[in-house]
């Protein structure tokens, strides 16, 4: 399924917290917590970013303007092809059903003592029902389609 897209080293877990920015000018600084580095389809890591910062914290709404800005800035380095464009969303859902299960799978199976943390999956299974819809999964093909 992913052997025509371009493949690379990921991250594997481009998440906020794994995020170093620098102090002064808000600029990405680099990245830690490489424990989940791997080859893959370069689209992963940014499906996962985008999936990790470009939605509202409080009600789970997918923020368009920081998805724009997310995937300009990732294609002023490498320009997303027309295969990853046409994937872009599934993998959005990929991301978020591979960290909503390890979370579940963390903290009410494994960890099942860190109680704050058991709805932690919950707001990802929110954002992977939100790109159910038609009209946010138009409003993403129709800014990757604007961009090149």
């Amino acid at each position: 399924a992913t052997g025509g897209l371009p493949q690379g080293v990921l991250h594997g877990d481009p998440f906020l917290d794994n995020v170093l920015v620098d102090g002064t000018t808000g600029a990405l600084a680099g990245f830690v917590d490489f424990e989940d580095v791997c080859i893959g389809p370069l689209l992963f890591d940014v499906a996962c970013c985008a999936s990790a910062c470009c939605f509202r914290q409080h009600d789970n709404a997918l923020e368009m303007r920081r998805l724009r800005s997310l995937v300009e800035g990732y294609a002023s380095e490498r320009a997303l092809t027309k295969p990853e464009c046409r994937a872009f969303v599934a993998f959005m859902k990929l991301t978020m059903l591979c960290n909503c299960s390890w979370r579940f799978k963390q903290f009410n199976v494994d960890h099942r003592e860190i109680v704050d943390c058991r709805d932690a999956h919950l707001e990802l299974q929110e954002r992977v029902l939100s790109l159910e819809d038609d009209v946010t999964v138009g409003a993403i093909e129709g800014m990757l389609a604007s961009l090149g």
